[in-house]
This record gives structure tokens, C-alpha cells and sequence, in this order.
């Protein structure tokens, strides 16, 4: 069904000005110069079929752009403005850093919010193209967006969770939830190829073959359909298309200590053919019984850190994650499953999962 759009209200009143503003028609403030008018804070020429935002006691104007909010999943608590960086950092020339993407902007149109000075560009709003996905990525606060504790969510290419991350952010993609941490994104240096590297999705990298890719340091062949057990993406590089996989880079990587610009990042290459979407899983569910949690009555607050479930940090460590001969136990039930469930290696020592029973301390 398609959602009905609301009609934008007759009546506002904008954070950086004393007076409400009212939605009026341009020919009927500006009949002088046939409904053509200019906003005050994009400082864009409008015509007579676009509607303003106006001031009747100081002839203030605001397109709708500028002067309704946005809200944004990476800060989904306030609302945000489009505005002039200019005007909200005199005292820096207009610089202003994005809170979204990590990366110094110059003076432009961006959205800020008024509360807590939280500011993203235009790019992270819209969501950009970045080479780790075939679709358009968001930042968001993954740990809100799945309704989770912070370290619930897990990054789709490390498998690592935010709680190992130490960040609830993750950049999004909503047509097929894949989520990439920062980490992931960033440009790497190895002294195995003189040129930047990037971790890469092979179908946008390889539509031609259909995502099928060898790395060229071992020789080694991976398939979309037949990937590498914890990692069968590429590092790539985009100048000229030489790709090493996880296993040889790793070793030669050149510590990366700096921020992330994803304003540098290459393109993804743009193709037609149709990518076939994954099947998800059909989880394999416990008992009721053994995911209920039989330990209501103790407080996390009362548990030793060593005691709390190291991926979503509220519950006590209940569950020992096999592996072969040994095990772990660092999550509670019911996480252990989710881990289980969705293939992720052990939090601790990253061996596959072969079991996940529920630990009972006498």
C-alpha cells in the first residue's frame, strides 16, 4: 500500500526565528514580482509555484525544504533543520564535521539539530554508494533501529557486535538489513600493492562473472554461492582491480589509526544485471522453557561485569558456547542462540558454533 503523504501544516514556528511563519502563497505577498521569491536561509530563488514559509512582521521566508524537520535514524530522539552551516559556526568559518560520516565538511546546507548540536551532511541523509554494498548506506544507531541493547547488533562483514566494536552505530542498508561498521569501510594499506584497498562487495565488483573473484596473492577462487567460511570479500582495488582476500591481508595490514573520509572512498561500478536476493535462514528455535529467563529476581546492576552477557550487556551469562571439545561461556541464552542461529563464530575465540546449551550454577 502506498503511504499517503501528509500536506505540510499551515502553521509553524522555526527554532531561529521570534515569529510563527504561515504557508502562503507567493503571488499573494509578491505580487511585484509576479510570486517569485527567495528563501532566507538557502538563500534559493522560488517561483510563484512553490509555496513559503512567511513572516507577516518582518517578511521572513523559508522554503518547506528548510523549514519543516527531518527526523534520522542515526539520531532518532530530536528533530533536525536544513540550514546554513555558516550561521551555526561563525566562530570556525562555517567548518563543521559530520556526525554521520566522521568527515570535515565545508560551509554548506546540512542538518542540524538545535538540542544537542548534532549535525549530518546531506550525503548520509540521502545515503550513499559506498563499494562494501550493491544498495545505498545510512548511518543509523543500529542498537535503536532493532529495538536492542547497544551491542546487539553486529556488523555484517567482521561479524563483530557493537559491544566488541564499542559503537551502536552501524551504517544501514533497509532493502536487505545488512549492516557494516566503520571499521569495514575504511581504506587500507598493505605493503602487498602500492594502491588503497577496499573491502568490497564482488557483485557490484565483478557483475560479469557474477560476483566470482580470486585473490591474487594465493591463487585462491571464491563464489558468492560458495564463499570463504568467515570472509569472501574482496580487498580491492579500484585503480587496478588487483583483489587479495582476508586471509592474505590481514598480516601486511598498516595500522589505521586515523578517522574514517568516506568522502574518499571509490565509487561502486554501476551495472544492470538483476543480483539475486539470499534466502534468510529459517532459525532453529529452543523450548520456550529454556529461553525464559529464570533469574528475573537478580539484578544486572548487583552482577560483576565478568558476569554479564558480553552481547547485550543486561542479562547474566547463562549459556556455554560449544566448540569441538571446549567452550565458552560469555552470553546468556538467549543471545548464544541468536549467535547460533545467524552462523556467527564465538564472541571469544571466533570457532564455529556447534552447540549452545543452557549453564546452571549450583
Amino acid at each position: 500500500m502506498t503511504e499517503v503523504q501528509q500536506p505540510p501544516p499551515n502553521l509553524i514556528n522555526y527554532p531561529r526565528h521570534e515569529h510563527p511563519l504561515q504557508l502562503t502563497e507567493g503571488m499573494q505577498i509578491y505580487p511585484q514580482f509576479q510570486g517569485s521569491w527567495q528563501c532566507d536561509n538557502c538563500n534559493q530563488q522560488k517561483t510563484n509555484a512553490e509555496r513559503p514559509y512567511h513572516c507577516h512582521q518582518c517578511e521572513f521566508d523559508l522554503c518547506i525544504e528548510c523549514a519543516l524537520p527531518i527526523k534520522h535514524l542515526r539520531h532518532p530522539d530530536h528533530q533536525l533543520y536544513r540550514i546554513h552551516m555558516s550561521t551555526v559556526y561563525p566562530q570556525y568559518d562555517g567548518k563543521w564535521r559530520c556526525d554521520g560520516c566522521d568527515v570535515t565538511q565545508n560551509p554548506d546546507m546540512a542538518y542540524h539539530c538545535f538540542q544537542d548540536q548534532f549535525d549530518i551532511c546531506s550525503r548520509c541523509v540521502k545515503g550513499q554508494n559506498l563499494p562494501i554494498h550493491r544498495h545505498q548506506l545510512k548511518p543509523v544507531d543500529a542498537a535503536r533501529l532493532y529495538n536492542e541493547p547497544p551491542g546487539w547488533w553486529a556488523c555484517n562483514c567482521c561479524k563483530r557486535h557493537g559491544t566488541e566494536i564499542q559503537s551502536r552505530n552501524s551504517w544501514h542498508c533497509s532493502a536487505c538489513e545488512f549492516d557494516c561498521c566503520i571499521s569495514c569501510l575504511r581504506e587500507r594499506k598493505s605493503p602487498l600493492h602500492p594502491h588503497p584497498l577496499h573491502l568490497t562487495d564482488p557483485l557490484s565488483a565483478y557483475p560479469d562473472y557474477n560476483g566470482a573473484w580470486k585473490c591474487d596473492n594465493c591463487n585462491q577462487e571464491f563464489s558468492p554461492a560458495n564463499p570463504e567460511p568467515e570472509r569472501g570479500l574482496p580487498y580491492h582495488c579500484f585503480e587496478c582491480s588487483f583483489d587479495i582476500c582476508y586471509n592474505c591481508i590481514q598480516p601486511s595490514l598498516v595500522p589505521d589509526h586515523g578517522s574514517f573520509d568516506i568522502a574518499n572512498e571509490a565509487p561502486v561500478r554501476v551495472h544492470n544485471q538483476t543480483v539475486q536476493q539470499s534466502v534468510p535462514n529459517t532459525f532453529h528455535q529452543p523450548p520456550t522453557e529454556i529461553l525464559d529467563d529464570d533469574e528475573d529476581d537478580v539484578s544486572i546492576d548487583n552482577l560483576d561485569d565478568s558476569e554479564k552477557c558480553l552481547i547485550c550487556v543486561s542479562r547474566r551469562r547463562n549459556a556455554t558456547i560449544v566448540h569441538g571439545n571446549t567452550g565458552h561461556v560469555c552470553c546468556c541464552i538467549k543471545c548464544a542462540y541468536t549467535l547460533k542461529n545467524k552462523g556467527d563464530t564465538c564472541p571469544i575465540c571466533r570457532a564455529p558454533i556447534d552447540l549452545v546449551i543452557k549453564q546452571f550454577n549450583s
